[in-house]
């Protein structure tokens, strides 16, 4: 488990998801009724998340034959993302990355032309130059 926790930090998001399948599989707990269900499908879904991002790093190393960079992460979040997106978003979607990193790559994806940003400080978002072309 510890690996899978490695890979997948919690966002507001998930805290939140967590808290309400908590509060679901809780209830009728005096009274023994209760079902653990929506919790189980909850965890269920992180260690699927975390399985399939363990999957797209180990496609990119498959495909660059090296470790894969936290460049080459946000690369592929941002090819898989239609409209625009965020740093938040970037984050919450490459747990594995801190928000230097994800700053970082997305600086240097606008530099090599891959995306635009829009706006500054936070409001600023970003969308794939291919997208509105």
């Amino acid at each position: 488990m510890n690996i899978l926790i490695h890979f997948f930090t919690p966002t507001k998001i998930t805290l939140e998801a967590y808290y309400q399948a908590l509060a679901q599989a809780d209830l009728g707990w005096h009274e023994g009724t209760n079902d653990p269900e929506p919790f189980i499908k909850y965890m269920l879904g992180i260690i699927l998340k975390c399985y399939r991002e363990f999957e797209e790093r180990l496609i990119i190393s498959e495909k660059s034959g090296k470790r894969s960079s936290s460049c080459d992460i946000v690369k592929t979040y941002v090819n898989g993302t239609i409209g625009t997106f965020t740093k938040r978003d970037t984050m919450e979607n490459c747990p594995s990355l801190g928000s230097s990193s994800v700053e970082s790559a997305l600086k240097k994806l606008v530099e090599d032309g891959t995306i635009i940003r829009k706006g500054l400080g936070r409001a600023s978002h970003y969308i794939r130059k291919d997208a509105i072309e």
